[in-house]
């Protein structure tokens, strides 16, 4: 899933797997809802969030995926974490 350009939206009840990238990016003033999703076993973080990207996430599962579950830019906006497992 890639959200960019000022896109919004809820992700809900998803399994996003074996990506060759990320499993959810986040860039450039996208701001999603990623809700109760399954985001495993993807080739980079299970969510990247590059500069100026936002989001809420919320009760996902994030396993296996080869750079870890979160990889957050310090130029990124506020993103919003609550019971996600792993949520650090």
């Amino acid at each position: 899933m890639y959200v960019s350009e000022h896109g919004q939206g809820t992700i809900e009840q998803c399994v996003i797997s074996g990506n060759a990238k990320a499993g959810v990016e986040i860039s450039k003033l996208g701001n999603p809802v990623v809700r109760d999703c399954q985001i495993w076993d993807n080739g980079l973080s299970g969510v990247l969030v590059r500069t100026r990207g936002y989001g809420t996430l919320t009760r996902n599962t994030l396993l296996g995926n080869a750079r870890g579950a979160w990889e957050i830019s310090p130029s990124a906006g506020p993103v919003v974490r609550t019971g996600n497992r792993p949520n650090a």
